[in-house]
Order: C-alpha cells, then structure tokens, then sequence
C-alpha cells in the first residue's frame, strides 16, 4: 500500500469516528450504555471491513486482471463470511442490544462504501484500462 492510500485510510478512519463521537452521545442519552456499546462495535466492524477492503484492492491494483477480479470479488465474499460470524458471535454471547448493532454496522458500511467505489474509481481511471 501506498503513503498516499494510507493517508487516504487515515483521513476516512478520522471522519468516520468524528461522525461516531457525534451520534454517540445522543445514542448514550436516549438508549443507555448497552445499546452504545453494540454501535460501537458496529462503527469498529464497518471500520475494520472498510481497510480489510483498502488493503487487498491495493494489493490487487498492482496484479493482472484476472488476480485483481478474484481479489475483489473473493474479498468481498470473505469479509461477508466475517460479518455473518461476528453477527452469530454477537446474537449468542453477547448481551448488547442487536439493533443498535444492526444499524449502526450499515449505516457506516453504507457510508464507507460509497468511498471505496470512490477509491476504486479513481484507480481506474488513473491505470486507463
């Protein structure tokens, strides 16, 4: 990876936890500790999923197309297999508040999503295919 994808992760990993430290005292306020906890570790799953993904498609930028597809795609597949056992793990052993959880995992997911097909994007364009 990068100097400059790091950056790019660092800057992404700072406006996603300024945007946690705004929700989470209304969350604290409204929903008690609990419920805090399960969006943490929901903002803490998007956020660890979002460089999981950083990663492998850098590696994969610099890999011949078939490579870079089965990296992204495999990628994909892998970090659902997590989140679905991270989701198993939390229903059985934890007893933090699912929907908390929940939302607070798709929101970020959904927020992190859109600048990763950003990140990927603009690697493209600068690799003219």
């Amino acid at each position: 990876m990068n100097p400059k994808n790091s950056h790019s992760i660092a800057r992404l990993a700072l406006l996603t936890l300024a945007a946690f430290l705004l929700i989470i005292y209304p969350v604290y306020a409204f929903f008690g500790w609990q419920t805090t906890k399960a969006v943490f570790f929901g903002y803490l799953l998007s956020l660890l999923n979002i460089i999981l993904s950083y990663s492998s498609i850098c590696w994969a930028f610099r890999r011949e197309t078939k490579i870079f597809f089965a990296v992204v795609l495999g990628g994909m597949a892998v970090r659902f297999i997590v989140f679905a056992l991270v989701l198993i793990y939390f229903l059985r052993y934890t007893p933090l508040p699912l929907p908390g959880f929940i939302i607070s995992f798709i929101t970020f997911y959904l927020f992190l999503q859109y600048y990763e097909i950003r990140f990927i994007n603009r690697e493209l364009r600068q690799k003219k295919y």
